[in-house]
């Protein structure tokens, strides 16, 4: 019974404060996610191995996303300063 608790929860929960990760990282965190539960009901070295690989994906793919993000929003951020628009230069810092 906690089994089928926790893989409903696990797999509809979605942050919203992060939007800077993409629909890729999106959809290795849910492999990820299957995977803990797969590696829960059947512990195995392959299972571990599989979901160490998958946590190791989503740390460098959610970090490129993260880098890619703020290159973007500091390149509007020097647009803006150029063209003298100070409002939306300071709603992108805000």
């Amino acid at each position: 019974m906690q089994l089928r608790a926790r893989q409903r929860i696990l797999l509809v929960q979605e942050r919203r404060d992060r939007p800077w990760i993409s629909k890729t990282t999106k959809s290795v965190v849910l492999e990820r996610q299957k995977a803990k539960v797969a590696e829960d009901q059947l512990a195995s070295r392959s299972r571990l191995e599989k979901y160490r690989t998958l946590e190791g994906q989503v740390k460098d793919s959610a970090r490129k996303d993260k880098q890619n993000w703020m290159d973007t929003i500091g390149a509007d951020m020097e647009t803006a300063a150029q063209r003298g628009e100070h409002r939306q230069l300071y709603q992108l810092v805000k």
